[in-house]
């Protein structure tokens, strides 16, 4: 594992592998370009929405509509729940990692 990589990362990373049969890709910059060159090499990508609505996707972007359009195999976007983006558990756009599964 590199220094490099954060210990967050390692840790998902762990969980993911330890799965069985699921390969882990992590990739750092624009998650929709990381996402749709990888997605080339995939069965299936699944993807988290943030919940934002129209005006926040308008203001923030949405890289699973973005996705849609790009994704070389089929996409699957999982909407996060409303009690999510209430408590303040959705990542801030544009600074979660770009994780994809492999497997």
């Amino acid at each position: 594992m590199s220094d490099t990589v954060g210990p967050l990362v390692n840790e998902a990373r762990d969980l993911i592998t330890a799965l069985g049969g699921v390969e882990a890709h992590v990739a750092y910059g624009d998650a929709t370009e990381e996402l749709g060159l990888y997605s080339a090499s995939l069965d299936l990508l699944i993807v988290g929405s943030l919940a934002y609505g129209p005006i926040g996707r308008q203001i923030h972007g949405s890289t699973s509509t973005k996705l849609a359009h790009m994704a070389r195999c089929p996409l699957l976007v999982l909407p996060c729940s409303a009690r999510a983006v209430e408590a303040g558990e959705a990542v801030e756009a544009g600074r979660e990692p770009a994780v994809a599964l492999k497997g």
